[in-house]
């Protein structure tokens, strides 16, 4: 059984500790500030906090233009911006959250173009984007891959 403590950082990502690795000293001071300061320090057992932890790295989540890329989705622009607001509604409604930002590289090599990602069991929320998109009357072209 893993004991992680998750520290809270408004300025920077969330810390996971995990209290295995720590001296005695450590978790001493951790116990403490999770005193002091319990709206920043919770203390779990690591399988109630693993909704907490983002296990897939960035390069392996999909950005809604490589998926729609993927399963060959053609989209005029206006339509598209409103399918990422409807993807990013829908995110929200079923995990009270907004899907996680990652960086892409640009035709330069430099990793400035931000996109949210989603990682494989988060798709149906775009299908269903998708499906909301066809209603409100926006074209949406699907070529079929041979």
């Amino acid at each position: 059984m893993e004991v992680v403590a998750t520290i809270l950082n408004e300025t920077r990502p969330n810390d996971i500790e995990y209290l295995e690795t720590m001296t005695k000293a450590q978790i001493i001071r951790l116990l403490k500030q999770s005193l002091l300061l319990p709206h920043e320090v919770t203390i779990a057992l690591a399988n109630d906090v693993s909704e907490m932890v983002e296990k897939t790295e960035a390069r392996d989540l999909i950005t809604l233009s490589e998926w729609l890329d993927k399963n060959g989705y053609h989209i005029e622009d206006s339509a598209k911006y409103r399918l990422a607001n409807l993807v990013a509604q829908g995110y929200k409604e079923k995990y009270q959250k907004l899907p996680r930002k990652i960086a892409r590289q640009d035709s330069r090599g430099k990793y400035l173009k931000k996109s949210y990602g989603y990682d494989t069991d988060e798709l149906p929320v775009l299908k269903e984007a998708i499906e909301r998109l066809k209603t409100l009357g926006f074209p949406v072209v699907r070529t079929v891959k041979t």
